[in-house]
């Protein structure tokens, strides 16, 4: 072993969990060509616990900078048409409301919070007031590859996503019977996710489709509480959080995953800048402890205004449950 790798033996980076946030951080300090291993309590790697993960702009450029973006490429569906369908079963088809909806959904982020201190944009605690049922189903007439559909109706919203080889990925958000915090998150059996199905089968999701075909055709299945939160802490010491444990977003936006990727290589980065200009700095705690707060203050804004794009697209759904 030179000088070289002697030094660089001396710091290493353990990740706890291997998620989205914990094996693209892995990608990017193998990149970064710092030491590091993942640990992970489960015999697979990435088990079959989601439907579908959205790979937006500001994900997919990361991904494409670690040399990841053709194969996922290769493996999925663009998204290039949208459906979103009301109680009242008005549709629009289009692009064109989507640029409507952002303008929307920016006003009114920063109106909420520039208006509050306590709302949405102060939240601490995760709260939870809302089920997924998430699964996949396979070929579903009347759903074309490559289109996505919201579908609003009293009690329960719906959304697709029409990939690869006629399958169909789909969420399915309900409001539940009360209001919970943490620790006091439920939990949901296979039973429940059947009940809920058979309670809303008839209800459409487009003129052909209803609820009732998407849980005929499933090949997996499963529910979860859909919990929201964005702490204001991340860090403690040499200690880090990323991803889904410090800023817990609805699925209606996408960007739960994306923004793991983002956080993934912010941290990365920031270790790797750190570690070019003093190894030694980098293993002393309070030193760590620096960069981490570097690192929390540089994604925050960034993270909480996608967060509450998030909120924000999940309350125009919420009107209807």
């Amino acid at each position: 072993m030179d000088e070289e790798e002697a030094r660089k033996s001396k710091f290493r980076v353990i990740i706890v969990g291997g998620s989205v946030a914990g094996l693209t951080l892995a990608h990017c300090l193998a990149r970064a060509d710092i030491d590091h291993i993942v640990l992970e309590k489960r015999a697979e790697i990435s088990p079959q616990e989601g439907a579908f993960i959205g790979i937006w702009l500001n994900g997919g450029r990361i991904l494409d900078q670690l040399g990841l973006y053709d194969e996922l490429k290769s493996a999925t569906a663009p998204i290039h048409k949208m459906h979103v369908r009301f109680p009242d079963e008005f549709v629009f088809n289009s692009l064109l409301p989507w640029d409507i909806y952002e303008s929307r959904v920016r006003s009114e982020t920063w109106r909420l919070a520039e208006a509050t201190q306590s709302g949405i944009a102060t939240t601490l605690e995760r709260n939870v007031e809302y089920a997924c049922i998430f699964g996949i189903s396979e070929q579903l007439a009347g759903l074309k590859i490559g289109e996505h559909i919201n579908s609003y109706s009293k009690g329960l919203c719906v959304i697709t996503f029409h990939g690869r080889e006629s399958r169909v990925f789909w969420f399915i958000l309900v409001k539940l019977p009360q209001k919970s915090e943490n620790p006091n998150t439920p939990r949901f059996s296979a039973d429940d996710a059947a009940k809920f199905c058979r309670k809303f089968s008839p209800v459409r999701v487009t003129e052909h489709v209803c609820v009732g075909d998407l849980w005929a055709t499933r090949t997996f299945a499963s529910m979860t509480a859909l919990e929201e939160g964005l702490l204001q802490t991340w860090h403690f010491s040499r200690f880090v959080l990323l991803g889904d444990s410090v800023h817990k977003m609805t699925p209606n936006n996408g960007q739960g995953a994306n923004t793991s990727v983002e956080d993934a290589a912010m941290l990365a980065s920031l270790l790797r800048e750190a570690l070019r200009l003093n190894l030694e700095y980098c293993n002393a705690t309070l030193a760590l402890d620096k960069l981490l707060a570097e690192f929390q203050s540089r994604r925050y804004n960034r993270v909480k205004g996608t967060y509450l794009r998030s909120e924000f697209g999940a309350m125009l759904g919420r009107q209807a449950l």
